[in-house]
């Protein structure tokens, strides 16, 4: 689990997944902690910031976050590691997050080291490349995917045209003390929800059995199934109720009559007995 004082390190595709459940993290804490936070990302292009009417969708409040905007280049990760690494000896900072791409064993333990002195909480977010990760002193490794949206259901109703419930796929990879697990969950920010699980992650229910009743069949049903007869006596009992069948005009075991096809020799046969 991502402890409470400590680094941890996530990675998946930054401008998805990883993006809205780091919001939904730094969020929570930013709740829980009544601190402000600290987010550190390269400077880039507008599309690529922080949007702050979509941070407020995963509980995250604008007015207190702290957005570091770092020139990207060949001190980014230098400059990234050194303002991380400040803003967590900071005691009234809640937590930091930081878009590094490489970080060695030896500045993510001194990261280590500044957040178990001041008690705060530190995440480092990178893309999955692929690439197998060094070893690192983070209390806690992880690995984000999306999930398809669940359905949005509200007072019970649900409503197919409205945006799905965001889910993720989260695997822990390792953990001090723990055990390798992987959760689906979803985020419940539904201003409309009164419970307590509003604006916190919950675990994605299991799919419903969607199964057809297994009903035994009635003695009537098992003889029209053998004789053959099925399909003329569901169109005569279109309509009525399981169990109901109307009866055919014929019976079970009546086949209709069999009549020639005209053909030539039949003509010569006609003609003769005339």
């Amino acid at each position: 689990p991502i402890t409470k004082n400590g680094i941890s390190k996530s990675h998946g595709a930054l401008n998805g997944a990883i993006t809205g459940f780091t919001a939904a993290v730094v969020g929570r804490a930013q709740k829980l902690r009544a601190r402000p936070v600290v987010w550190i990302a390269p400077r880039t292009g507008p599309c690529e910031s922080l949007y702050a009417p979509g941070l407020v969708g995963f509980g995250l409040d604008p007015v207190d976050l702290i957005a570091v905007r770092i020139p990207p280049g060949r001190d980014f990760a230098v400059t990234a590691l050194w303002a991380m690494d400040e803003a967590l000896r900071v005691p009234n900072i809640g937590l930091v997050c930081a878009e590094i791409e490489v970080i060695d064993l030896t500045a993510s333990r001194r990261l280590q080291l500044a957040a178990e002195t001041s008690g705060g909480l530190g995440l480092l977010l990178r893309s999955d490349t692929g690439i197998v990760l060094p070893p690192t002193a983070c209390a806690s490794r992880w690995r984000i995917a999306a999930l398809p949206g669940g359905p949005t259901i509200i007072e019970g109703i649900e409503y197919p045209k409205l945006p799905g419930v965001i889910r993720w796929r989260t695997e822990l990879l390792r953990a001090r003390g723990g055990q390798s697990q992987n959760w689906q969950l979803e985020w419940r920010n539904d201003g409309q929800d009164k419970s307590q699980t509003a604006g916190s992650f919950a675990l994605v229910p299991p799919l419903r059995d969607r199964s057809l009743p297994t009903e035994p069949r009635t003695p009537e049903e098992t003889t029209i199934l053998r004789s053959g007869n099925h399909r003329r006596t569901a169109c005569a009992s279109y309509g009525h109720k399981r169990g109901e069948h109307r009866p055919p005009e014929r019976g079970d075991g009546d086949r209709p009559e069999s009549r020639p096809i005209p053909g030539p020799d039949s003509s010569r046969r006609a003609r003769a007995t005339a």
